[in-house]
């Protein structure tokens, strides 16, 4: 799952894995990440037949192993989503800022004004991409 998230560092690993197991345990390895329901992640890091593999999954999986931007990702997710209650437990995900991530992304504690810059960011990087959705373009 790493290395389908990470395909710079978890590509290196898997090339390892792969050279240096026997055959026998790379093929446990393999069942175990299908008993596991990451066939799609094995699938994509591996490069190997995604057998079985949701294809939502696969939708998912290879947008995060592409480095897919938030917005691009968001995109994903709305449209991997199956339902609306689905849609909507995305948006709700979406709207709050990661506290942790914006503190190790600025290297110094949060305030108040970075939750609230962050926040504004978010938001109208959503409200953009609804109004894109809801205008069609060819008119």
């Amino acid at each position: 799952v790493h290395a389908a998230r990470d395909p710079f560092r978890g590509g290196l690993d898997v090339r390892h894995i792969r050279e240096s197991l026997p055959a026998e345990s790379w093929a446990a390895l393999r069942e175990e990440a299908h008993r596991l329901d990451a066939g799609a992640a094995w699938h994509v890091a591996t490069g190997e037949a995604a057998d079985g593999a949701d294809t939502r999954q696969l939708t998912l999986v290879a947008a995060l192993h592409e480095s897919q931007s938030g917005l691009e990702l968001f995109r994903t997710r709305w449209q991997s989503a199956a339902t609306v209650r689905e849609r909507a437990a995305l948006v709700a995900r979406t709207i709050p800022v990661n506290r942790p991530h914006l503190q190790m992304r600025l290297g110094r504690p949060v305030t108040r004004a970075d939750l609230w810059r962050e926040q504004g960011a978010r938001l109208g990087a959503l409200a953009g991409w609804a109004w894109t959705k809801a205008v069609r373009r060819d008119r």
